[in-house]
């Protein structure tokens, strides 16, 4: 079974990497620690019953770090953008990670996913629902917020964004069999058009004195 390579990405402190511990291991870890460049876990999710392997991989939120994000942001299938819900301005550098993702990417070609995190501190929130909501519709993003110290809605929200994923999955497949087909009826079409045209019969138009001499070669050869 093949990796879909999945991204965190987002300002320091946001809890990229307890989002990430929580999902695999379980565990919330209080310490924070600082990830200085990408390091990768791995995670199979059902989703409607279909099984997705993700490779995770954590990156920097420092900008000094920007250059080598981009690296790790290759070819990645799911990318998910984190912010603090007790941050505004973790919220506000949502759109420029976005941009970084799609400047190595094809973005028709990514899941793209909002976290609000910290949801525990709902009461010290920062930012709000529905405006998180709309960025994340804007951007065609699958939204939820979590707290990465409940496994439940960390494992939820990765469910959600795979079964996203498998839709998207299945309808670029489903277009690129319908170009196929019209592809197919043009190339049709095209040999049908090339093919040499029969000639078309040719009317001869006789003068009255040549009808009459056919008469007369009819009646006298007893014909009609």
């Amino acid at each position: 079974m093949s990796k879909i390579k999945t991204i965190l990405v987002g300002d320091s402190q946001v809890g990229k990497t307890s989002i990430i511990t929580q999902l695999v291991r379980q565990t919330f870890d209080e310490e924070y620690i600082q990830t200085i460049a990408g390091d990768k876990s791995t995670k199979d999710i059902d989703a409607n019953g279909k099984t997705v392997s993700l490779e995770i991989w954590d990156t920097a939120g420092q900008e000094i770090y920007k250059n080598v994000n981009k690296i790790f942001m290759k070819n990645a299938k799911i990318a998910i953008l984190v912010y603090d819900i007790t941050s505004a301005e973790s919220f506000k550098g949502l759109d420029d990670w976005y941009k970084q993702v799609c400047d190595v990417n094809d973005k028709e070609t990514i899941k793209f996913g909002v976290i609000g995190n910290k949801s525990d501190l709902y009461e010290d929130q920062k930012v709000d629902k529905e405006e998180a909501e709309e960025y994340a519709n804007k951007i065609k993003a699958v939204f939820g917020e979590t707290s990465a110290m409940d496994y439940d809605s960390v494992f939820n929200y990765f469910t959600e964004i795979c079964t996203a994923y498998n839709k998207m999955e299945e309808d670029n497949e489903r277009k690129i069999r319908e170009e196929e087909q019209k592809k197919q009826q043009k190339d049709k079409l095209d040999k049908i058009k090339d093919l040499p045209k029969e000639p078309s019969p040719k009317t001869i138009v006789l003068t009255q004195e040549e009808h009459k001499n056919v008469e007369e070669k009819k009646k006298s050869s007893g014909c009609c």
